[in-house]
């Protein structure tokens, strides 16, 4: 089910505030899993995580199929390779997600936001993930947004084979978080009016990244 290599994510929940960590798994031990020490993509900052501390993980195979589970993180080991150790789950603990869900992966991508009302003027943004139901983005705390509050979203979609589609669609504001820089708040939106071609290019896009992820973390022998 799980192998060495295979990408995963890390949720940490922070008060209100959710970071996300990407690493792979490199060992598999009888009752552990060892990991590379996870990295925050939007920082670049590695993590440091609290003993005993219970965590969101998903695993994303070489077959492109995801598994979920909660586990405990039990220390850090600095050796040729330094990893973080947590504990290794049971097969029925872990959940797979069917790939008709609308599954969220960590991905920065450039998003314009469009005041519908002219409330504030247009901004570009980066995302913090992204999926075919909605996506997080960073903006400014200076703008003035609103939990219910409806915006456009002008999505770049960058695939592979230099290909850019353009996704424009109208979402509304369902989170305010607070980030990780003094300046800047996280935004979690809801796609309202998203056409069906839209979703479409959108789920195209996210397995794109969950392909491209998996290959840059395969494990090096």
């Amino acid at each position: 089910m799980l192998s060495i290599g295979d990408t995963v994510f890390i949720e940490e929940k922070i008060d209100d505030q959710i970071l996300y960590y990407k690493s792979r798994l490199v060992d598999i031990l009888d009752q552990q899993l060892h990991l590379d020490i996870p990295i925050n993509e939007m920082t670049g900052r590695n993590a440091i995580f609290t003993r005993n501390s219970t965590f969101k993980i998903l695993f994303l195979t070489k077959r492109l199929e995801l598994y979920t589970c909660n586990l405990t993180y039990i220390q850090s080991l600095h050796e040729t390779v330094p990893v973080m150790v947590f504990n290794k789950p049971n097969e029925n603990e872990l959940v797979k997600e069917q790939r008709r869900r609308f599954f969220r992966i960590p991905s920065t991508t450039e998003i314009t936001v469009l005041p519908i009302e002219g409330e504030f003027t247009p901004l570009k943004s980066l995302s913090q993930d992204i999926s075919a139901g909605g996506v997080a983005i960073h903006i400014p705390k200076s703008i003035p947004l609103q939990v219910n509050q409806n915006v456009v979203l002008l999505m770049n979609l960058q695939f592979e084979n230099s290909l850019n589609e353009e996704v424009k669609v109208e979402s509304t504001i369902v989170r305010i978080h607070d980030a990780e820089s003094n300046e800047m708040q996280l935004i979690s939106l809801m796609y309202s009016k998203l056409t069906s071609q839209d979703r479409q290019k959108i789920v195209k896009y996210t397995m794109e990244q969950q392909r491209l992820q998996i290959q840059s973390l395969k494990y090096d022998l």
